[in-house]
């Protein structure tokens, strides 16, 4: 079970060490292991490094078969173990906007600039969300005018995505913060949010994306879930797309391979024409796949313009 976890965890570990070390001044190559002197790593390998994770993390658990346990029976113990898991989603985070590569330069013209200053909602490089729980608003500059997805900025969108229920906050996967940038630029609207991360366990269930993350529950006013179906399929490769109508949201998370659904019932127990399908779009046309940063043409793109 612990197989897919452990993993991603040295890589996490690793990187925490980027906060306390200088920015290097040669050229980054896109290897975390590049910018770590081998004498700086806290942990040879990826179960040593989930032993030191737990062993910071406060909560009494020192071997990580006992972790998944521990988030199922909730208390302090959890707690402790889901701040340890955002510092080190964090470090993740942080790490791979240090080391992305810039995107393809493709500059636009003055006047395509100045037209994307005046959009009536949404300014370039502005994600804006507001939660439907909290009614909290928030209008995130995620990108930089060089089109580099900013640390800052994937803080307040994990805050305002956080599971207020279990009062737990998760560093939201920067692939889905860029899919949802995209929408809501398409559309110049801001994203109503009805569900961003789930607790794993307690509002999650083990394979959600939501407990891992990586996707968010939305709707945009004035436009119709069709509209917002119809251009993330066609936008996005490996992604996850659930329409649910009587609920009245769109579902919208990163994944692996594709899959489409729409969920008519008026639970949650059921869902009709659940499918996997083949990519709609290919993986080099789908401009999420490539890192986190954007180009200017992405940046300055006009209202309603296809991203592919």
């Amino acid at each position: 079970m612990m197989a897919p976890l452990v993993q991603p965890v040295a890589t996490l570990l690793l990187a925490v060490t980027l906060l306390a070390r200088p920015v290097a001044a040669a050229p980054l190559s896109g290897n975390i292991d590049d910018l770590l002197p081998p004498a700086q790593a806290t942990c040879s390998d990826a179960i040593s490094c989930l032993h030191a994770a737990l062993d910071r993390s406060a909560t009494g658990i020192t071997n990580p078969e006992d972790s998944l346990p521990a988030m199922r029976s909730g208390g302090p113990r959890t707690d402790a173990l889901t701040g340890a898991w955002l510092i080190v989603d964090e470090a993740l985070n942080l790490a791979r906007l240090e080391v992305a590569p810039e995107a393809d330069a493709r500059p636009v013209s003055i006047q395509r600039r100045l037209a994307a200053e005046n959009r009536t909602q949404v300014k370039p490089g502005e994600l804006r969300l507001y939660s439907v729980n909290t009614r909290e608003r928030a209008r995130i500059q995620l990108y930089d005018r060089a089109g580099r997805m900013t640390q800052e900025a994937v803080r307040q969108a994990s805050y305002l995505l956080r599971d207020q229920r279990a009062r737990s906050t998760r560093s939201i996967d920067t692939r889905l913060l860029a899919m949802l940038y995209l929408v809501g630029q398409h559309f110049d609207a801001e994203l109503r949010v009805v569900s961003g991360y789930r607790t794993r366990f307690l509002n999650a269930t083990e394979g959600s994306r939501h407990g891992q993350a990586r996707a968010c529950d939305f709707n945009m006013p004035g436009v119709s879930l069709q509209e917002i179906t119809a251009f993330a399929e066609a936008t996005f490769a490996r992604v996850g797309v659930g329409v649910y109508p009587h609920s009245g949201f769109v579902h919208l998370d990163a994944r692996e391979s594709t899959y489409l659904w729409v969920d008519v019932s008026k639970s949650k127990k059921s869902k009709y024409r659940a499918r996997p399908v083949r990519d709609r779009v290919s993986i080099a046309k789908d401009p999420t796949m490539h890192g986190p940063h954007i180009n200017e043409e992405l940046l300055y793109q006009p209202v309603g313009a296809p991203n592919n």
